[in-house]
């Protein structure tokens, strides 16, 4: 796989994309493939009738009772309808968000390789590899001076 990000690294945009902004805020979501077993619990067991999904910070994304656009309107979105994994996050106008996505391991040990896009937006991959992001190592590493423009 070394061969692989290094091949993909000489990969550079058409037109340069400049320098990135100050980032203002970092998240980090780890995401892993969690077993569910409906007869043991959450992550427990290996139950047959069980099931695999996938979690960010160990949540299953569960829909809130009223959608997120209506709760803005009628100004509940600091009322906990919410659940644990349906929490909007609130950013600051102009905010610069670097999101970071650890792919961890599963309850089995394998750490299977979850692909991620984002409809509507344009982000800019500064990094990816193997192993896990520790900030203090990698943020130095990572490509703020001319990085692919995704869409």
């Amino acid at each position: 796989t070394k061969a692989i990000y290094s091949q993909a690294r000489q990969i550079l945009p058409l037109t340069p994309s400049g320098i990135i902004p100050n980032i203002t805020k970092e998240i980090v979501f780890n995401i892993t493939e969690q077993f569910i077993d409906p007869v043991n619990g959450y992550g427990i067991g290996d139950n047959s009738a069980g099931y695999y999904r996938w979690t960010l910070n160990s949540l299953t994304f569960n829909l809130p009772s009223t959608p997120y656009l209506l709760s803005s309107y009628y100004g509940m979105l600091a009322t906990s309808h919410y659940s644990p994994s349906s929490t909007p996050m609130n950013l600051q106008y102009n905010d610069v968000v670097q999101i970071v996505l650890q792919n961890r391991a599963k309850t089995n040990g394998e750490c299977d390789q979850h692909p991620w896009h984002l409809h509507g937006y344009q982000f800019w991959v500064l990094g990816y590899g193997d192993g896990e992001y520790i900030p203090s190592i990698h943020a130095k590493t990572l490509n703020l001076d001319n990085p692919l423009l995704a869409d």
